[in-house]
């Protein structure tokens, strides 16, 4: 009906018919081109993803060998961790096919001409396929819960656990894992009055998945139910193995390699945290009726890669121990089952050099998308009133901050830490007691924390009083607001950093070539303090608000604020994804912040780990507000294209306010 509207409205404005049908026509050319485009910029990422995906299961697959013929020889490789590797591998080869093939490869058009029209099988295979992926997923879920179980005991006895985890539990274990989902998925796919079935679209070349809603929204709650409870009751393992970890940890050997194995089941949890993340927001823009649930989708195909494929990874980045095996498999040699702690400290060191340089590169592409957006914002907003809203001011000067804290953090912590400084500092030199001074109170001036506040707000605002919450937000009360931001922090990191009783000083470590940052104890307690409760207060004070927000969101969902202004609702919702995109990563940030702390209080040698973690946090800190605004608004991304691709003409408006008023509010077209 909008459309039909916008078209009788084009219609009288344009005075003819033949002005009129030529601009349906251009209209109708440039959406079919920006198609073809955007289609075929999908099958490149999708055969690069299933080349990848085919890379990642070989090097799986090598592992897997190496496990199988080094147990013999290698105590290591007998113990229960890799046991459960062996089995949950089996999931990850069947998650590996019936994904490309039956997904991909159907999404993708590699199975059209496999599937007549009338055929019996358009009907059969979709609920085949549809059971054993949300089967297969489930299983996974399971098999990260007894990961985090298994990590937890390792903990809690580390010179016995493997007694506890015999054979015949195992095979308990995997015998629930593999029958327990069978009672969430069957029920559906089974049940003949749930429309599951394809439809071949000849002209796209594709076949396409057709659900009634009941069981679409019955499947996805079940994806999203299992993922957040595997997410939940994992990270609740994973906190309590990180706090039963005892200072000796780092002292022994054996004990050290079982902490590489917590950091390999780490990195694979982080994996399905970024999934429910996915499932949440699936569900979240299917409430509210947003058109980006299919845009949730297409991102949800790289995040699935990553569930099937990030264990071998996961191995390989955090073990030395399991690298070797794997050479000494290729070579026909036998492992030498004790490991060098030498051995593993350089090649801890390589890595996390490695892995430095490419957080460092992922970095300066996205300050380099980041400051596309801004350019964007600023030059499109004459053209666009969407860009002239308060929330997107707030982009602007909140890109001061993230600017500021990228030039601070990989210059003068990333840079120090890693060695790229050591010339410029020489023995001896007052600059060793001046500079960590000034690049400690800059790093703990805390705006970023703040903004996300301000953030917070301005969407509660927006969902309380949506269709003038912008006269609120004026100009000289945003103003005022970030000078509040700006000085308020003053008071928190200036009495430290100018104390000089405190000590703050850079140590040379010649033989390390890298630069040591050494605080005094109290100093040090002091800081951490202020870093965790500055980070719990905004992240407090921005779940409230947030949740506040869903509130009325869904209240307005239900009755008829949002049904009044659908347009304008549309925009104001996508905003709020992005922010609440953002919001996930200040808590993650606590998350750490609290770690920290709490090691540091327990005396646990694992804060300079936890340190090392809260490297790629701070990266994440600074860099996800492009991704988030790019990921959840179309208009922030047409901006982008209008302003990478300047036109001769005028930039069309994408909606034409028809009142003063309407002009200052965010308009809806999205």
């Amino acid at each position: 009906t909008q459309r039909e509207n916008v078209d009788q409205e084009e219609f009288a404005v344009s005075g003819n018919r033949i002005h009129y049908f030529a601009k349906k026509r251009a209209k109708s050319n440039s959406h079919t081109i920006m198609s073809t485009y955007m289609q075929m910029a999908l099958n490149g990422l999708h055969t690069f993803l299933f080349t990848y995906a085919c890379i990642a299961h070989f090097l799986y697959l090598t592992i897997i060998a190496s496990i199988l013929l080094q147990r013999k020889t290698s105590s290591i490789m007998r113990g229960s961790f890799f046991m459960l590797v062996l089995g949950h591998y089996i999931a990850d080869v069947i998650y590996f096919f019936e994904f490309n093939i039956l997904m991909r490869g159907r999404k993708y058009g590699y199975l059209t001409s496999f599937f007549e029209e009338g055929s019996p099988s358009l009907i059969i295979v979709p609920r085949i396929s549809t059971a054993l992926h949300y089967y297969i997923k489930i299983v996974v879920y399971i098999g990260q819960i007894v990961f985090a179980i298994n990590r937890l005991t390792s903990a809690m006895f580390p010179m016995s656990y493997n007694h506890i985890w015999t054979f015949k539990l195992l095979v308990v274990i995997w015998f629930f894992q593999w029958t327990l989902p069978l009672a969430a998925v069957l029920p559906i796919n089974l049940n003949m009055n749930f429309v599951i079935r394809y439809i071949v679209y000849p002209s796209e070349g594709t076949l396409r998945l057709e659900n009634d809603p009941i069981s679409t929204d019955i499947i996805a709650y079940i994806d999203m139910a299992t993922s957040v409870t595997g997410t939940f009751f994992s990270l609740i393992m994973y906190i309590l193995t990180c706090i039963v970890v005892r200072r000796d940890m780092a002292g022994q050997v054996n004990r050290l390699f079982e902490l590489r194995l917590l950091t390999s089941a780490i990195i694979v949890f982080i994996v399905l945290s970024v999934n429910t993340v996915m499932q949440v927001l699936t569900i979240l823009q299917n409430k509210v009726g947003l058109s980006g649930v299919m845009f949730i989708n297409d991102l949800s195909y790289p995040v699935n890669d990553m569930i099937y494929t990030v264990q071998p990874w996961a191995l390989l980045i955090s073990s030395s121990v399991i690298r070797s095996h794997i050479w000494a498999t290729l070579r026909g040699r036998n492992y030498e089952t004790t490991p060098r702690a030498t051995t593993i400290a350089v090649d801890s060191k390589m890595g996390l050099d490695a892995v430095q340089s490419v957080l460092f590169f992922y970095s300066c592409f996205s300050m380099i998308i980041y400051s596309i957006i801004i350019f964007s914002i600023l030059s499109q907003r004459r053209h666009v009133p969407i860009l002239r809203g308060s929330f997107f001011s707030l982009i602007v000067i909140h890109f001061i901050a993230d600017l500021f804290l990228f030039f601070e953090f990989n210059i003068l912590f990333r840079g120090r830490k890693y060695g790229y400084l050591n010339s410029l500092f020489p023995d001896d030199s007052t600059a060793l007691t001046i500079v960590p001074r000034i690049s400690n109170a800059i790093h703990y001036y805390v705006i970023v924390y703040i903004g996300q506040v301000y953030f917070a707000l301005n969407r509660l605002t927006s969902a309380l009083m949506p269709l003038d919450y912008n006269n609120i937000w004026t100009f000289p009360r945003i103003r005022a607001i970030t000078i509040v931001q700006w000085l308020v922090p003053l008071a928190a990191v200036l009495p430290v950093h100018m104390n000089m009783e405190f000590t703050m000083k850079y140590i040379k470590y010649d033989d390390e070539n890298t630069l040591r940052l050494e605080t005094d104890k109290e100093s040090t307690e002091i800081i951490a303090y202020i870093d965790m409760a500055c980070s719990v207060v905004c992240t407090v004070l921005s779940l409230i608000m947030y949740i506040w927000t869903l509130h009325v969101v869904r209240k307005g969902v239900n009755g008829s604020l949002v049904a009044s202004t659908t347009r304008l609702a549309s925009v104001e919702l996508r905003l709020l994804v992005s922010a609440l995109f953002v919001f996930i990563i200040l808590t993650l940030n606590t998350v750490i912040q609290v770690a920290t702390v709490i090691t540091n209080h327990i005396g646990l040698k694992e804060v300079m780990f936890i340190n090392d973690l809260s490297y790629p946090m701070v990266d994440l800190i600074y860099t996800c507000q492009p991704w988030a605004l790019l990921l959840c608004s179309s208009v922030m991304r047409k901006s982008v294209m209008a302003t990478l691709k300047p036109r001769s003409h005028k930039p069309v408006r994408l909606s034409a306010p028809t009142t003063e008023k309407e002009d200052c509010n965010t308009d809806a077209t999205n």
